[in-house]
Parts: C-alpha cells; structure tokens; sequence
C-alpha cells in the first residue's frame, strides 16, 4: 500500500518516526499524529490502522 501512495503522490521517502518533538510526549493516536505532523510543517502523515498487512 505505501509503495502505491508514494508513487501516486511522487514522495522520494518515507520517514519512519516517533514524532519526537522536545517538550511534547511521543504521539499515541492518530489525531496526535496529525496535529503535531502540521505543527512540523510535515506535508504527509500516512496512517495505517494497527495489524495492517500489505
């Protein structure tokens, strides 16, 4: 699934990260997710559901 978003929206990487941000905790849900992903200036935050098998 990744691989087909990536070349649908042209992405050169995926970046595999705890959304670390200092002073703020490692995110835990989606919306925490998102919301510090537009805090970060992120242009993509892709979710995939736990247990998700390609």
């Amino acid at each position: 699934m990744m691989d087909i978003i990536a070349t649908m929206l042209e992405i050169i990487s995926l970046i595999n990260t705890s959304f670390k941000v200092r002073g703020k905790p490692i995110v835990d849900l989606a919306s925490e997710a998102l919301s510090q992903g537009r805090e970060m200036g992120l242009d993509y935050v892709l979710i995939v559901p736990a247990g998700y098998k390609s």
